[in-house]
């Protein structure tokens, strides 16, 4: 099954005002309300072209682990109604920011996507092939606190130093490994998609360029 895994950036910087275009005439509303819209109908198109080849699950940063995680890799919960009710309790107003805040959502998020399927029985304890690695993916979507953030730069706050998220992502990945259970089969390939959002740049200004693909090996 080819799981993607949506962690969104649930920081109290979300809850200022969006920016819309004059012409559209739409009442105001908060960036974390776009966030979620755009993510739910995201998912919409997963679950209803993909599955259930493909499953999705979403995680918020920085709330506590009773509700970080909005819907789990159970058939049961694979349905925009779980996810749609799940982001009522859910919102960077209970967010207080913290260096450790994203790594450890990293961290909870890789553990997830390496959680073996309970419903595929295994009747052999041979390595898996390449062809039956455990790959995840992650689309990671992050909120840029100043103009100054891009290639893979990042921080908390705007009195926080800037970190490197490809360092972040790896650390992450080396806590959340684990040898392989019955209930966890270890990860092979995680691609990691990262979309950062300036609240600060208006429409008609240039955004940084996108980077390229990446790719990182660790042993």
């Amino acid at each position: 099954m080819d799981r993607t895994l949506i962690l969104l950036d649930c920081h109290p910087v979300a809850l200022a005002q969006a920016n819309c275009p004059q012409e559209i005439d739409l009442p105001p509303c908060s960036l974390w309300t776009c966030l979620v819209e755009g993510t739910i109908e995201y998912c919409r198109v997963v679950l209803d072209v993909c599955a259930p080849e493909a499953a999705v699950s979403v995680q918020a940063a920085g709330l506590p682990p009773s509700r970080s995680t909005l819907n789990t890799w159970d058939a049961s919960e694979q349905s925009i109604t779980q996810i749609f009710n799940a982001f009522g309790n859910v919102s960077p107003r209970s967010v207080s920011p913290s260096p450790t805040r994203l790594p450890s959502a990293l961290e909870t998020g890789f553990g997830t996507l390496a959680e073996r399927d309970l419903e595929v029985v295994d009747t052999e304890d041979a390595l898996p092939t390449k062809k039956q690695w455990n790959r995840g993916r992650v689309v990671l979507v992050l909120w840029a606190k100043a103009r100054d953030e891009d290639g893979y730069s990042y921080r908390e706050t705007l009195s926080d130093a800037k970190t490197d998220l490809r360092v972040m992502i790896y650390h992450a990945l080396e806590k959340a490994r684990k040898p392989r259970t019955p209930e966890y089969e270890p990860l092979h390939h995680v691609e990691v998609n990262i979309i950062r959002i300036y609240p600060e740049i208006a429409l008609d200004e240039n955004l940084p360029e996108d980077l390229p693909m990446q790719e990182v090996c660790y042993a």
